[in-house]
């Protein structure tokens, strides 16, 4: 809870002001790159308890796997 708002926001933010300044240096990889991590923190944060809760789908097939694989 404290990660999806406080810790996750933040480092959002703080990956978004990144980017507007290598926006303004006009330096187009870097920010891509930051713009790239600000998304895969916030699938991380906020989509990861949907998906890896313990009836999700993902769970399930793999604990199937496994099973066989034992």
């Amino acid at each position: 809870m404290v990660v999806q708002h406080y810790l996750g926001p933040a480092v959002i933010i703080l990956c978004a002001a990144f980017a507007v300044m290598y926006l303004v240096k006009r330096e187009i990889r870097p920010m891509l790159v930051m713009i790239a991590m600000a998304v895969l923190v916030a699938i991380v944060l906020y989509a990861a308890p949907s998906l890896f809760s313990q009836n999700s789908a993902i769970v399930r097939n793999g604990g199937e796997i496994a099973k066989q694989i034992n």
